[in-house]
């Protein structure tokens, strides 16, 4: 499911962090995807556009690596 949120640095952050901890979960390599960087620091500064996001499922259990 693809889902937009505002683009303001503090949501960006919340994102990249959700992403990396999920797939720590599900054992993948974290993978973010975000716009070009002139444009992602133009969205981010004047807040303006939308950044598409997808939600993975929470479901999977945190095991520790050993």
């Amino acid at each position: 499911m693809r889902n937009t949120m505002l683009p303001k640095a503090t949501n960006l952050l919340r994102l990249v962090n959700y992403n990396i901890v999920m797939n720590v979960r599900y054992g993948n390599d974290a993978m973010v995807t975000v716009p070009p960087l002139l444009q992602r620091a133009y969205m981010l500064v004047n807040e303006t556009g939308v950044i598409p996001y997808q939600n993975y499922p929470a479901s999977a259990p945190l095991v520790p690596r050993q």
